[in-house]
């Protein structure tokens, strides 16, 4: 194969590869350079409409304040009385009837010659704390009757509402006084 005559020297073969390589530069500046420009241009906008977002929710803002600031005070009393109301009603609705519950401790005592002295209630906990005097055989048929999850008697409404409770009784022997605890189930009672 012939080659041919090479006219080219090497100074301008140099002079060629370094035209080329600075035009590769050059256009990848180029593309650089409409990015940067491109994505400042995406970044100014978003700005902007995030700056009007801004605006709008600092508008409205400002415009609750103004309104809220314009209540009368009888407009502030009614709203102080009626959320008063509300706590006071959801309250009301948590404590259950005691009258009932020591209806139920009666009708349950009946029969037996217990003495009832005392009845206390714990209604964060549901329970009920009787103290009475009697004899040991009494006291006994008595707490027999409390603990009774189904009581079958005619006096009693509620033949579910006690079951047994985690205190067990105290005793004092010498003055025959007997404490016995039990938890009641507040749903069962009527409203």
């Amino acid at each position: 194969m012939d080659k041919g005559l090479n006219l080219i020297t090497n100074e301008e073969r140099f002079e060629q590869r370094t035209s080329l390589l600075f035009r590769i530069i050059n256009i990848v500046f180029i593309v650089v350079l409409v990015f940067v420009i491109g994505f400042s241009i995406y970044s100014y906008r978003e700005l902007n409409k995030l700056k009007n977002v801004e605006n709008d929710l600092s508008t409205q803002k400002q415009s609750l304040l103004n309104n809220i600031s314009s209540f009368t005070t009888q407009e502030q009393l009614i709203r102080d009385i009626n959320h008063r109301y509300k706590i006071y009603k959801n309250f009301k609705d948590q404590i259950e009837d005691s009258s009932e519950i020591i209806r139920e401790v009666y009708a349950r005592s009946l029969g037996t010659s217990v003495e009832i002295m005392n009845i206390n209630f714990n209604y964060e906990i549901k329970e009920v704390e009787i103290r009475v005097k009697s004899n040991s055989e009494q006291f006994t048929r008595f707490v027999n009757n409390l603990k009774n999850e189904e009581f079958n008697n005619p006096n009693s409404i509620y033949p579910t509402l006690f079951f047994p409770s985690s205190k067990n009784e105290e005793v004092d022997q010498a003055i025959r006084e007997y404490i016995v605890y039990i938890k009641y189930r507040p749903e069962i009672l009527k409203k």
